[in-house]
C-alpha cells in the first residue's frame, strides 16, 4: 500500500507519497500554480510498463538514469503533465488500487488518457480502462460523449469507439463539439469530427422527413404549431422532440 508522509512545515518541502519502499527516484508533479505532489517510484516498476520511462531511466542515454538510489533518490520533474494522471498511471504501474471513485468527470479520463498515451502505457492500462471505464459507455448516461470519443481514439479502443459513435449518432442531441471532442490538443482529427457531425445530421433529417407525414395524419395539436426538431429511431424507442412556433 502506499503512504503519504506528513507536510514538512518547516521548509515547505511538498507531501511525498510512497508507492514503494523499494523506491529509487521521486517524480515531481505540479507547479506552475498547481500543488506540487512528490511520489516515490521503483524505476523498474515504471519501465515495466511505459517504453518512455524505460528509456528515460537506461544510465546510458538520459540523465535521469544515472543516479537511481534506494537510499538518496534523486528527482525528476514532470512540470508539463497533468499531476493526477501521472499519480493515477504511477499507481496503477506499481499495483497500487489508489482511490477511483473519485473520477466521476469525463474530464478526468481525457487527461488520463493524454498521459498514457505521452509514455506509452496503453497496454499496461487497458485492464484498469476495461475496469473502471465501462460503466460510463452506457446509452445516456453521460453528457460529455465528446470526451469518450476522445479517450477512446487516443487510446485505439475499437469497441468502446463504435460504442460511443453510435451513442452520438442515435442519443446525441445537439450538434458534435469539435473543441469538447479534441479536448484542446490534435490528437482528434477535426475532418472526422466534422464528417462525424454531417452524418449525424443527416441522420436525424432522413427520421424526421420519413415521419413527419404520420404526424400530419395523425398529430392533433392546438392552439399552437409544431415542428420536428429531433427523432430517434424508431426500433431504438422513438423520441419525438417537438419545438413550439407561434
Amino acid at each position: 500500500m502506499s503512504s503519504r508522509s506528513p507536510q514538512n512545515t518547516l521548509n515547505n518541502t511538498p507531501t511525498l507519497i510512497t508507492l514503494t519502499y523499494a523506491g529509487d527516484v521521486i517524480l515531481k508533479l505540479g507547479g506552475h500554480e498547481q500543488p506540487v505532489i512528490r511520489l516515490l517510484c521503483s524505476s523498474v516498476c515504471l519501465s515495466h510498463g511505459s517504453s518512455v520511462f524505460k528509456a528515460m531511466f537506461r544510465p546510458d542515454r538520459f540523465a535521469e538514469g544515472q543516479d537511481l538510489s534506494f537510499t538518496s533518490p534523486p528527482e525528476v520533474p514532470l512540470p508539463e503533465d497533468d499531476p493526477d494522471s501521472v499519480k493515477r498511471l504511477c499507481e496503477i504501474l506499481h499495483s497500487q488500487p489508489g482511490d477511483h471513485d473519485e473520477w466521476i468527470c469525463t474530464n478526468h479520463y481525457a487527461e488520463f488518457a493524454i498521459v498514457v498515451d505521452k509514455y506509452d502505457c496503453r497496454n499496461a492500462t487497458l485492464p484498469w480502462f476495461k475496469m473502471h471505464f465501462h460503466h460510463i459507455l452506457a446509452p445516456k448516461s453521460c453528457p460529455d460523449t465528446e470526451k469518450l470519443l476522445f479517450v477512446c481514439y487516443v487510446l485505439d479502443f475499437p469497441k468502446e469507439f463504435e460504442a460511443v459513435t453510435k451513442q452520438l449518432m442515435l442519443n446525441h442531441n445537439r450538434p458534435i463539439d469539435p473543441l469538447t471532442a479534441m479536448h484542446d490538443t490534435d490528437l482528434v482529427p477535426l475532418k472526422f469530427l466534422r464528417d462525424l457531425e454531417q452524418r449525424r445530421k443527416l441522420n436525424v433529417e432522413k427520421v424526421a422527413r420519413a415521419l413527419e407525414p404520420w404526424f400530419v395524419r395523425n398529430v392533433t395539436l392546438r392552439h399552437s404549431s409544431f415542428r420536428i426538431e429531433h427523432v430517434r429511431l424508431p426500433h431504438r424507442g422513438c423520441t419525438i422532440w417537438l419545438s413550439p412556433v407561434f
